[in-house]
């Protein structure tokens, strides 16, 4: 199977909410400049789907992951705070030493939630999620089984590195596997929090693949088995397009219900503390108007490659810069967003979001090119000098660093014994550390996203090239 990073297109599907929500879904009257906000918009919107397609995700229960993952969450036993700091400790060291290295609380902690992973397991195979229907979800929907799906992942990997240690690796992928699938789940018909859940669950996996690999008695046949399936998991997430739209659903119908007067305060509130004045008359109307060009020009772009979006405007909301014929420019743009501070406040950071995306599919091509690297490793003997050399029958071309067009992942070999390499994505910063900075390290998201590959006993006992 050869390399394929297939995104779902969702771009029509949401710019059509945009231009029908605001005067459909929610009831809304329709405002004076209502012609005004309707040129700015997105032509396609006329043509496109209205909201009620994907307002409600048609499924039965037992085919919801989220139904399993609710069971889960109930069963879930808490950690001690022994348990807790092991954890920590843990995950300070990045698992190294397996599970060897595992405390006897945090071992115990596993065994009392052996329902709780069976849920999980079950949820995982599931091939739909829908955590709450996207026309019902509102800001104050409870994030408790999100919540618990993070302490699940540690169940996940723990449950693995039990299983190394025990020599069985075919079930230590298969719940690899289940993680992976897991974290397409968070996400696929919600919004920014539960989709982020998604992202933190494929950190996770990540991390799991990659160790998993690294075992000489992981054969070659179980590597081309877990990169197919790696790529068509992949292959099921869902565009940025998704969750946004259904932060602009939330928002709208946050707006335009009873809460709006809650919000209004909530907001003025933040910018009275900074001393700003603010107009509370003007609200939350001027939100309303302002919400559908804002998404709009969000909408228009977040799908796209990293650098293929426009660049970016700061201004009272950070978005992306118009072209000429666009509809508006950004100076007309920030006047229409000026009498709007409910959205200048309480609008959702979706810079942060995509570059957080951004992060997770550097993730997801390192962990491709590492199980490719040790398939390279088992047929020849030896690591490759360069990833050239991984080009044939499982790789037609060397995956893009998606924070720097026109390269490809970065890539070296340890100069003195060539046993062990490491791959690297430049990172959020978009600058090039030659993978001496771990992002990892870091609290600012500065320093390069790697992987290390290599057999796990090399691994373990050669410092980092």
């Amino acid at each position: 199977m050869k390399q394929n990073h297939k995104r779902i297109a969702t771009g029509g599907i949401v710019l059509a909410i945009v231009g029908a929500v605001v005067v459909g879904a929610f009831g809304l009257h329709k405002r004076r400049d209502s012609a005004d906000t309707a040129r700015v918009i997105d032509p396609r919107v006329s043509e496109l789907l209205d909201v009620s397609k994907i307002g409600h995700v048609p499924i039965r229960p037992e085919n919801n992951a989220f139904d399993h993952y609710r069971r889960a969450s109930l069963q879930l036993s808490p950690m001690s705070e022994a348990a807790r700091k092991q954890n920590s400790e843990s995950c300070r060291t990045g698992c190294s030493g397996g599970w060897q290295a595992i405390g006897a609380d945090l071992r115990g902690w596993l065994e009392l939630n052996r329902a709780s992973l069976n849920h999980f397991r079950e949820g995982s195979d599931c091939n739909e999620a829908v955590y709450c229907q996207p026309a019902e979800q509102t800001i104050t929907d409870s994030m408790e089984v999100l919540r618990n799906l993070n302490e699940m992942r540690t169940l996940v990997e723990l449950e693995i590195l039990r299983l190394e240690a025990d020599g069985d690796f075919g079930a230590a992928w298969s719940w690899c596997r289940a993680l992976l699938r897991a974290s397409r789940h968070s996400g696929l018909h919600g919004e920014f929090a539960e989709r982020l859940v998604g992202k933190k669950l494929h950190e996770c996996a990540v991390r799991s693949v990659v160790r998993w690999a690294s075992f000489p008695e992981v054969t070659v046949a179980m590597l081309r088995v877990a990169l197919h399936e790696c790529r068509l998991i992949y292959e099921q997430t869902v565009a940025p397009s998704g969750p946004i739209s259904i932060e602009y659903l939330i928002r709208m119908k946050c707006l335009s219900d009873q809460n709006g007067v809650a919000v209004v305060d909530q907001a003025a509130s933040i910018l009275e503390q900074s001393q700003e004045t603010v107009d509370r008359s003007t609200e939350p109307a001027a939100s309303i108007a302002a919400l559908p060009l804002v998404f709009t020009n969000w909408l228009t772009q977040c799908d796209l490659p990293r650098h293929a979006r426009h660049p970016v405007s700061l201004g009272r909301i950070t978005l992306f810069q118009s072209e000429p014929g666009d509809g508006i420019g950004m100076e007309a743009f920030e006047q229409r967003l000026k009498p709007a501070f409910i959205v200048q406040t309480l609008g959702p950071n979706v810079m942060q979001f995509l570059d957080a995306l951004d992060r997770e599919l550097a993730g997801q091509r390192l962990m491709e090119t590492a199980l490719l690297t040790q398939i390279r490793l088992r047929e020849s003997g030896s690591l490759p000098a360069k990833l050239e050399e991984l080009i044939g029958t499982d790789l037609d071309e060397l995956p893009v660093d998606p924070f720097a067009p026109g390269e490809h992942l970065h890539y070296r070999r340890n100069w003195t014994d060539a046993k062990t390499a490491k791959i690297w994505s430049i990172g959020s910063d978009e600058k090039d550390d030659d993978g001496l900075i771990d992002i990892t390290s870091t609290n600012d998201l500065t320093g390069d996203i790697i992987v290390h590959v290599g057999y796990i006993e090399d691994l373990e006992s050669t410092a980092s090239p």
